[in-house]
This record gives C-alpha cells, sequence and structure tokens, in this order.
C-alpha cells in the first residue's frame, strides 16, 4: 500500500511539471539583457527566423549607450562592421534627415557613432520592433533559473522565471537557446549557482545608468580622487 502511495505521489509530481512546463511559452532564443550586446544578439536571431524573446530589467533598452555613455572608444571605422556598423548608419540617417546633410549636428555625430542617447534608444527601438518573432519585456527581472545538469555535460539552461516590476504574474518561459547580454553575467550566475561576490553592490546596472548621465567632471571626482577630467581612463 506505501508503495503504491509513492508511485502515485511520484505520477503526480511529473504530470504537474509537465503541465507547468506545457504551460510556459517557448522561444527558440531568450535574451537577458538588452544591452546593445544583447540587443545584437536578439536581432541576429530575428533574422534567422527564430522567435525571440529579449527581456530587460530596467525601463528602457541599450544599456549604457542610451543612459549617457554615447561616445564608444574603436582606434578606425574600417573596423566597424556587422549590425553596430547597421546602427551608425541608422544614427547618420537620423541626423541628416532631421537636420540636413551639412548640419554641425551630422558631423558632431561622426559617422553616426556619437549619437546623443534619446536618439540611440530611439534606434533602438524602432529597430526591436521590425521582426514580428521578437517579443521584448521591460521591467522584468530574473527570478530563478531552471538548468538541465547532465552527467559529463556543462549545465544548460532551459527556462527562466521573471518578476514584473510593476507587480502581476511572473514570465515563466522556455527556449531552446539563453543568451546572457547583461553586464554582470546575472543569467550565467544562475547557470552555475554561483554565490554573489563579496562587496558586490545591488542593481549595479541602474546605479552605472544613473552615473552615466551625470556632469563627466562630477563622476571623475567622485569615483576616480579628483584631477583633470578625461584623465580616468574610461
Amino acid at each position: 500500500m506505501r508503495q503504491r502511495f509513492f508511485v502515485f505521489l511520484l505520477l503526480s509530481l511529473l504530470v504537474s511539471a509537465f503541465r507547468g512546463q506545457a504551460q510556459s511559452p517557448a522561444y527558440d532564443v531568450v535574451v537577458y539583457g538588452a544591452t546593445p550586446g544583447g540587443i545584437a544578439a536578439a536581432l541576429s536571431g530575428a533574422r534567422e527566423g527564430a522567435s525571440v524573446l529579449l527581456v530587460e530589467e530596467l525601463n528602457q533598452v541599450g544599456g549604457l549607450t542610451t543612459g549617457g555613455l554615447s561616445h564608444p572608444d574603436f582606434r578606425t571605422l574600417e573596423s566597424l562592421h556587422g549590425i553596430y556598423r547597421e546602427y551608425m548608419q541608422r544614427s547618420e540617417t537620423h541626423y541628416r534627415r532631421t537636420y540636413g546633410p551639412d548640419s554641425p549636428q551630422l558631423k558632431q555625430s561622426f559617422y553616426g557613432t556619437h549619437a546623443e542617447p534619446h536618439v540611440a534608444r530611439k534606434i533602438f527601438e524602432d529597430w526591436l520592433k521590425e521582426y514580428p518573432k521578437l517579443t521584448l519585456h521591460t521591467r522584468h527581472r530574473l527570478q530563478t533559473v531552471q538548468v538541465l545538469r547532465a552527467p559529463g555535460k556543462a549545465p544548460k539552461v532551459t527556462g527562466a522565471t521573471f518578476v514584473p516590476l510593476a507587480g502581476g504574474k511572473p514570465l515563466a518561459v522556455r527556449g531552446a537557446v539563453f543568451i546572457d547580454g547583461t553586464y554582470e553575467g546575472d543569467l550565467m550566475e544562475g547557470r552555475l549557482r554561483l554565490p554573489d561576490r563579496p562587496g558586490k553592490p545591488p542593481d549595479l546596472r541602474r546605479a552605472v545608468c544613473r552615473e552615466a548621465v551625470l556632469p563627466r567632471r562630477q563622476i571623475h571626482a567622485r569615483e576616480y580622487g579628483g584631477g583633470r577630467p578625461g584623465d580616468s581612463g574610461l
């Protein structure tokens, strides 16, 4: 009798787990973190015809590029290719159409690499809307990660649950491929079950984005101990 009870209990748990997975939406690609790298990954997947879910904790996409750090470091224009080159072209087109081909705004954009944060944000948002199979959720924080662990193989993320910061029902999803687009590797920490690093401040990405819009002199004086603005090495 006891043996039958345990068999029944085990079957019930398996059925419940299967129903839970069946009800969770499934995607070919799930990207956590709508940083420029996360956006590039999502766009690449969508272009291949994959169903893509892009999840971002903040209320805007673009990471530091739309948070204020809009002057990237590079040596030569010839080294810039791929999706970033397309971003440059969209940025340059914006300034040419808005201000004219001979405008100082177009010149100051430096071939589209130095777009203003609000311009970069508009470019990213419009770009993501071009793909019907790409779904974007902002203000969703990673809560749990489902990991498949097989002997002799690397852990594989098969599902994740995200909590809406505005309240409401958690978003549980399954995916064939998960990509960590965050600056801190939040999804990777869940996959490997890594403990929080000592001294790691909470909500670092929001803090960084707030810092990015402060005057450069103020950031330098507070974070790098004074000296001339621009000597931080960033």
